[in-house]
């Protein structure tokens, strides 16, 4: 990291809703494996910035669709996780990485409680004042949006082989909504894992629970198995899939 190091704010993207009373409002936490300039990232980190650790591969480009075909509103972050992740509390595991798969990342090393401090302040917390603000701005309007986080896995962890195509996520705030858009899905003869490979139950989706609870509205998470997005041909189908699965939500 370079000296005397920038702290305004880092702003996340902010799409306005097209449409009034639009029935979604969109979350992309992992959306960019942006590392800003103001880092200094060898060579051998380069080569992680393009894996999971450092984004989400679709997720960025599935918000965009779907916030364009509802009219719907969306928020995306705009720096990697690996500069501090949005999707975590501030003082929990994984917030800032210092190494993936054993690799340590050099602008990770001996982060100081202020440099942390720092992150909090230029990149963390400009997604959620943001969100909250977008939020706001939408509840104003009237009827509440169901919240919706849009995220990918991978097709392995470790040595276990991920089967579900799609996942869906929740916890006890909407399960009637989940498990309609659990069918829709099945309906499409797409294999979905409840509240797997994460699970809103065990409080793995953070920035969704925490708006949607401080707004008092529902949220989802969805996650998409990171190979759909190999080639166009494959993410266009994904992207379809999950825009007829929410229209099942309407």
């Amino acid at each position: 990291m370079k000296s005397n190091p920038p702290t305004e704010p880092f702003r996340p993207v902010s799409i306005s809703p097209r449409t009034a009373h639009s029935p979604f409002f969109f979350t992309c936490e992992h959306a960019s494996n942006r590392i800003p300039e103001e880092f200094d990232v060898s060579d051998t980190d380069r080569e992680w910035l393009d894996t999971h650790w450092a984004w989400d591969p679709g997720a960025e480009s599935v918000t965009r669709a779907l916030a364009s075909f509802f009219g719907g509103g969306a928020v995306l972050a705009q720096a990697s996780r690996l500069i501090c992740d949005v999707n975590r509390k501030v003082d929990g595991p994984g917030f800032i990485r210092e190494e993936v798969d054993g690799h340590k990342l050099s602008f990770n090393q001996d982060v100081t409680a202020e440099e942390q401090a720092r992150r909090v302040e230029r990149y963390y917390l400009p997604y959620h004042r943001t969100l909250h603000d977008r939020l706001q701005d939408r509840l104003g309007e009237g009827k509440p949006p169901l919240l919706m986080a849009v995220h990918s896995f991978t097709p392995q962890m470790g040595t276990k082989k991920r089967e579900m195509e799609v996942a869906v996520v929740f916890d006890e705030r909407c399960p009637d909504r989940a498990m309609t858009f659990i069918k829709a899905f099945e309906d499409q003869g797409i294999r979905v894992g409840i509240n797997e490979p994460y699970s809103g139950i065990k409080g793995q989706m953070y920035s969704a629970w925490y708006h949607g609870r401080g707004c008092g509205i529902d949220y989802l998470e969805l996650e998409m198995r990171q190979d759909f997005f190999l080639t166009s041909a494959k993410a266009q189908r994904m992207t379809t899939a999950v825009r007829v699965a929410m229209e099942a939500l309407l």
